[in-house]
């Protein structure tokens, strides 16, 4: 037997042969691997930030809350234990998380910056991502589970199962990024193009790499040892890319609102206050239209200034209007229709004509209507935040003041 004995943190095997002596040394354990431990930890908490910071910045959003949820669904992963062998109910728990993973990606890059055109014709696609998603990973979850049990319940292994999954993955991956990359190229706004671009920016390398990885490719290109910190390293350009694009989506909203009010008080004609209010209104929300209605000096009734989008039949409104006493009543902006539901019917008629839902109204120094600002759906489905709200109260009051002004001088200069 060796004798053993503790000598500063090592163990001396001594070992006696043909007469001799030999002492052999042992280190037990391993040097502590740094560098992968920091980019996971890195990745755990990249992910854990863009979902709240998203639902923080944008409440209510459809988008928001799928970011939350994916990304909230790989920070679990990357902080649970590591997985040692099959047989762990830690690899059920991971595979059953990766396939809730690729269905809220797969559905999240379905619906950026908008939902897409056949996303609304085929609205049944989106629950297939998260059947073919948690059902694919799940089975294997499941086989796996069996075999731990003693069963065998199909004629592959678990193991084989697992080694499909490789390009399950790999088409996840081309799937996300193409979805991006298709409105990267078609989608007819800049801002939005940008934002598709720089999320399948972030994606390529990731794409790639995971089309490799079911094949010898990946081993020949790239040692073992090298694999999952470049892995880990490709997935944290995508929260990057999240948090530039929430960055810049808050500081481009609110410069075009700023510029907005500075831009409506160098301008003295009514007509030119309310053709700049509508399109920088569009491109600040991306409604699907935008009117601007004002109260002209010699009529009490509102009058068509700008619009974008669905074209009026009707380009006034009577002063006897329900709605508009009972917009001046709320005093902010309403809702429609949750908040006007006592309007006549031809009056809620002629507002969904206008595929209206936001209703702002323009309050006077004297506390009168001098008009509305009637904005649609925005383009990404998703509802007016209470910060738009807050932003478009404050800007409303601006333009009221600038819509007092130039009736003021129009009313100098006739007279």
């Amino acid at each position: 037997d060796p004798i053993m004995r503790a000598h500063t943190g090592s163990v001396v095997y001594g070992i006696e042969r043909d007469g001799q002596h030999r002492d052999v040394v042992v280190r037990p354990g391993t040097r502590f691997d740094w560098p992968p431990f920091v980019i996971s930890v890195l990745v755990t908490f990249a992910f854990l930030a863009i979902g709240p910071l998203a639902l923080i910045k944008r409440p209510g959003y459809l988008r928001a809350r799928l970011l939350f949820l994916f990304s909230s669904a790989v920070a679990v992963e990357f902080a649970m234990p590591e997985i040692r062998d099959s047989y762990s109910l830690l690899m059920t728990v991971g595979l059953l998380l990766n396939g809730f993973q690729m269905g809220t990606h797969l559905h999240l890059a379905s619906v950026l910056p908008e939902r897409q055109r056949w996303v609304r014709k085929r609205p049944w696609v989106i629950p297939g991502l998260y059947v073919l998603g948690l059902g694919s990973f799940g089975l294997v979850a499941a086989v796996f589970l069996a075999e731990r049990l003693g069963a065998t319940p199909s004629p592959w292994t678990g193991d084989d199962l697992y080694g499909w999954l490789g390009w399950l993955i790999a088409g996840w991956a081309v799937a996300a990024f193409v979805l991006l990359a298709r409105q990267a190229w078609s989608y007819p706004e800049a801002k939005g193009r940008q934002q598709a671009a720089l999320l399948a920016a972030g994606l390529l390398a990731w794409s790639i790499l995971a089309l490799l990885q079911p094949t010898p490719l990946l081993n020949a290109l790239l040692p073992r040892h090298w694999q999952e910190i470049v892995w880990n390293l490709l997935l944290l350009l995508f929260p990057i890319c999240v948090m530039v694009i929430l960055a810049r989506e808050a500081k481009s909203q609110e410069q075009i609102l700023l510029s907005l009010t500075d831009e409506v008080q160098r301008v003295s004609s009514i007509g030119d206050v309310s053709r700049i209010v509508s399109t920088d209104l569009h491109e600040a929300f991306h409604p699907q239209s935008t009117h601007v209605f004002y109260r002209q000096r010699h009529s009490r009734d509102l009058t068509l200034g700008h619009s974008t989008g669905v074209a009026p039949r009707e380009e006034q409104i009577p002063e006897g209007s329900v709605l508009l006493r009972l917009v001046e009543a709320y005093g902010k902006a309403v809702d429609y229709p949750e908040d006007l539901a006592g309007l006549p019917p031809s009056e809620r008629g002629w507002l969904d004509r206008l595929a209206a839902r936001l209703i702002v109204p323009l309050i006077g120094r004297d506390h009168r209507l001098l008009g509305l600002l009637v904005l649609g759906e925005k383009k990404s489905e998703e509802p007016y935040t209470p910060h738009d709200r807050k932003l478009l109260q404050a800007l409303t009051s601006q333009i009221a003041l600038v819509y007092e002004n130039a009736r003021l001088k129009d009313r100098v200069e006739q007279s």
